[in-house]
């Protein structure tokens, strides 16, 4: 076994993990959170002259006259990345190359400090000599015993799909999020080079609305970021390049902060850092990340995110982000709030009888002649019924007006609905009245916090299928790069998206469910047929095979 740098990572994170992949029962883990690793590497290497370079059984992300550098996406390991950048600084001594470590993070999370400088000095490298010489001895070691344990029950294979399920990607979701790309990509003038906010995706994305925003702002990051990998990945596979290029680095430079008190010394204090909004009274575009270094750099990034979405950021002043909302009105003002008031009158009708009539409760189908009205099936209206009434803070507390759970044997949903929701609803339907004005075709804006009930009015706009929007500032970004306008055009337009990757994801949870009722669902598998298994799977053998070979000793 030769050590190398992933060896080392792993010792730090996961010692088994790094007894395993030494032992060639190789562990990489295939999620998104790699692919958005390996992403940002490549953007590196486009931008560099001097990057990935090979020496011996390791890989270089850069080298300069004075630093080795090493990028990682985020700072949840630092100890690991660390020592493996000492591990390459000490591969390049033995060379006769002799350099400093600089240590990047693209997300900060836990360090306040977004570089990481390092120096290998004759105790560091005395400590790395001796960690080395351990991972050595534990590959090597004959004396270590295993002995195989199961601990298995048939209801556990519930809870994986129940898990699954939940944190699942639907193709609805995604051929939404698709057109949604397409139709920003309209609003911003046909722009090969775009930013998208994560808000442009929420009305497609169901996720409960959390107290914490940043917590909320890190799910949403996720999810919305798989699913554009997911469908740049299958647009290149269908047509041999894709017509959309996703830089998965999230951005938070320029944004937008609202004044409320019309502070003199505010203005005086930040100009350097603030443009005023032209026709908007107190809304000033903010260099968020010169501010950041310049005047909090003492905060973590976290801290101060945190702080700004809470307009607490500013001692003595309200300010706080907000976020540039661009509508596109698709009916005119009064056709919208009309349509608006109609739906919201029928489902407070339906909310109203199961509340009185039926414990609360009501089906998938009790949905279907309401929207239907609207274009709308019974996905699309779980998704704005749901957007709609659950989970929301109000007033310093959570509250949810509505619950869902799936039918035993059948795969629909029973909804229960609680009561305050039709307060809930005159408040969307008065807001669409003073806020939605215009013409079709005329276009508004707005500069209003992301947990805004304007900006869930808009979401549900959207929906409705009446608004095109997108938002500026107020919550990160991600780059988006149109390469053949006509392909994704074809593909947005379609209304039957399917995504392959979607589809492998999901064949592939169904083979594991197979594997594991395999593995853990016999108990005639002695000790060596267990460790005997775990070889074959993991050098290759597909579960056709392992089917072949271990279904014999199946009970």
């Amino acid at each position: 076994m030769r050590i190398n740098g992933t060896l080392i990572n792993y010792y730090f994170h996961c010692k088994r993990q790094c007894y395993l992949h030494g032992n060639r029962l190789n562990l990489e883990d295939n999620s998104e959170q790699v692919k958005i690793g390996k992403a940002i590497h490549e953007e590196r290497a486009e931008n560099s002259t001097n990057s990935e370079i090979a020496i011996e059984n390791i890989c270089l992300d850069k080298l300069t006259k004075e630093y080795l550098v090493e990028v990682k996406k985020s700072d949840a390991d630092p100890e690991s990345a660390k020592w493996q950048l000492l591990y390459y600084l000490s591969v390049l001594k033995k060379k006769g190359i002799l350099r400093k470590g600089k240590l990047e993070f693209v997300e900060k999370n836990k360090k306040d400090k977004r570089i990481i400088y390092l120096e290998l000095t004759d105790e560091v490298e005395k400590q790395l000599f001796d960690y080395i010489q351990e991972i050595g001895r534990a590959a090597r070691d004959k004396n270590i015993t295993g002995v195989a344990v199961t601990d298995f029950n048939e209801r556990d294979f519930y809870y994986m799909k129940r898990l699954h399920s939940a944190g699942a990607i639907s193709q609805e979701q995604l051929g939404m999020i698709l057109k949604k790309v397409w139709e920003i990509y309209l609003m911003k003038g046909c722009s090969d080079e775009m930013q998208m906010s994560l808000s442009d995706f929420e009305f497609a994305v169901k996720l409960p609305r959390k107290k914490n925003k940043l917590e909320y702002e890190s799910d949403l990051e996720q999810v919305v970021k798989t699913a554009l990998l997911w469908i740049e990945e299958d647009l290149s596979f269908r047509h041999g390049g894709s017509p959309v290029e996703i830089n998965s680095q999230t951005l938070f430079s320029d944004g937008y902060v609202q004044e409320k008190t019309g502070d003199a010394a505010f203005r005086k204090k930040y100009k350097q850092y603030m443009v005023p909004v032209k026709g908007v009274e107190g809304v000033y575009k903010v260099a968020f990340e010169s501010l950041w270094e310049n005047c909090f750099s003492e905060m973590g990034y976290r801290e101060f995110k945190r702080d700004l979405y809470n307009g607490n950021l500013f001692e003595g002043v309200r300010a706080a982000a907000v976020g540039k909302h661009d509508v596109l009105l698709k009916e005119s003002a009064a056709d919208i709030c009309s349509k608006l008031a109609s739906l919201l009158k029928s489902l407070k009708d339906l909310l109203t009888v199961s509340l009185y009539g039926n414990k609360g409760k009501f089906e998938e189908d009790d949905l279907r002649s309401i929207f239907a009205a609207y274009d709308m099936d019974v996905p699309s209206a779980k998704r704005f019924i749901t957007s709609l009434l659950e989970s929301r803070v109000e007033e310093g507390r959570s509250v949810s007006y509505i619950t869902s759970a799936k039918k035993k044997d059948e795969d629909k949903l029973m909804f229960t609905v609680t009561r305050g929701f039709d307060l809930l609803l005159s408040r969307y339907q008065k807001l669409c009245a003073q806020r939605i004005t215009g013409k079709k075709g005329d276009r508004l804006l707005f500069y209003v916090t992301p947990f805004s009930d304007l900006n869930m009015l808009l979401n549900l706009l959207s929906m409705l299928n009446v608004v095109d929007f997108t938002v500026e500032g107020g919550v990160p970004s991600v780059g988006v790069r149109v390469r053949d306008a006509e392909i994704l055009k074809k593909e947005a337009a379609s209304g039957d998206y399917q995504n392959h990757v979607l589809e492998n994801n999901e064949k592939i949870f169904q083979e594991q469910i197979e594997l594991f009722r395999l593995f853990f669902g016999n108990t005639k598998l002695s000790d060596e047929q267990r460790w005997e298994f775990i070889e074959d799977y993991f050098t290759g053998m597909s579960l056709e095979g392992l089917k072949e070979k271990y279904s014999c000793v199946v009970e």
